[in-house]
């Protein structure tokens, strides 16, 4: 079992990755490819990681998930590693907040 210190950790780092494919997936957009079968679905993991109950996961909070990644379309998620970590920390405290203001 993971030390909650080590849990968070790990949804930070699993947030980050999820923002570097966003990243990719969004300029693959850009250029007029379909990227909605390439979806991964990491966001799932994330919020099962961070306490969501499952039956609490639903498409506005989803939404608001992929709205929170596109902060990752502003910076170099490849060169600033330490502003990717920060988006990716901001995002796992909104989502803290949003999980532990509505149960």
């Amino acid at each position: 079992m993971l030390a909650e210190h080590e849990r968070l950790l790990l949804i930070v780092e699993l947030i980050a990755h999820d923002l570097k494919i966003h990243k990719h997936l969004h300029f693959l957009e850009q250029g007029g490819l379909d990227t909605s079968f390439l979806n991964l679905h990491v966001h799932d993991n994330i919020f099962k990681l961070a306490g969501m109950d499952e039956s609490k996961i639903d498409d506005a909070l989803i939404d608001w998930y992929y709205q929170m990644a596109e902060k990752a379309f502003e910076i170099d998620v490849f060169r600033d590693e330490k502003k990717l970590i920060e988006v990716a920390t901001e995002i796992l405290v909104a989502l803290n907040k949003r999980i532990y203001d509505k149960t």
